[in-house]
């Protein structure tokens, strides 16, 4: 007989809390149990669930591709762009900052650390940008998005709710509320 499991909506982002959780599956003659990921845990939850446990699914696998790269190998350009790996970082948390600082909590960009444009400056590495201290960081930033998106659990609707920076054709609209 499967093993039951047990299907919680909230998205678990510490590994050995939803390993428990398995799945079980039929191959041949044998029945294997696998883990849950956090984001088949939320599949049938609200579309909000699901497209936050996505997100965080994304920010967590960015870091596990570089576990264990050394400072070396980060900073190792293999495009004739400016893409490395310690970039890549660098320029997410630039881009979670343009989209949940700028855009939905509508703040100026002079009131943001860092970079929060994400574009080709977000790419570039400091003397100081160690694989460490870009993702503190970014983990900082994904932070901060996550509180913003909270203080939205009215909801909001797309396109409405984005506005488009006049550089890109559009003019700002208004959003709604944010709530602390």
């Amino acid at each position: 007989m499967p093993a039951q499991r047990d299907v919680n909506p909230q998205p678990k982002s510490a590994l050995p809390q939803w390993r428990a959780q398995h799945r079980s599956m039929q191959y041949g003659g044998a029945v294997v149990s696998t883990p849950l990921w956090p984001e088949e845990l939320v599949s049938t939850g609200t579309e909000r669930e699901v497209l936050e446990a996505f997100l965080d699914c994304q920010r967590r696998q960015i870091k596990a591709k570089i576990a264990g790269v050394s400072e070396a190998d980060a900073r190792r350009r293999i495009v004739p762009s400016m893409t490395t790996l310690a970039g890549l970082i660098k320029h997410l948390a630039a881009v979670e900052r343009n989209w949940f600082q700028r855009q939905l909590a509508q703040r100026d960009p002079a009131d943001i650390p860092g970079n929060s444009r994400g574009d080709d400056q977000s790419w570039e590495l400091g003397p100081d940008d160690t694989l460490d201290s870009l993702i503190a960081e970014y983990d900082t930033v994904c932070e901060e998005s996550r509180r913003i998106a909270a203080g939205f659990m009215g909801g909001f609707s797309y396109p409405e709710a984005l506005s488009c920076p006049a550089s890109h054709g559009g003019g700002r609209r208004r959003l709604p509320p944010y709530h602390h």
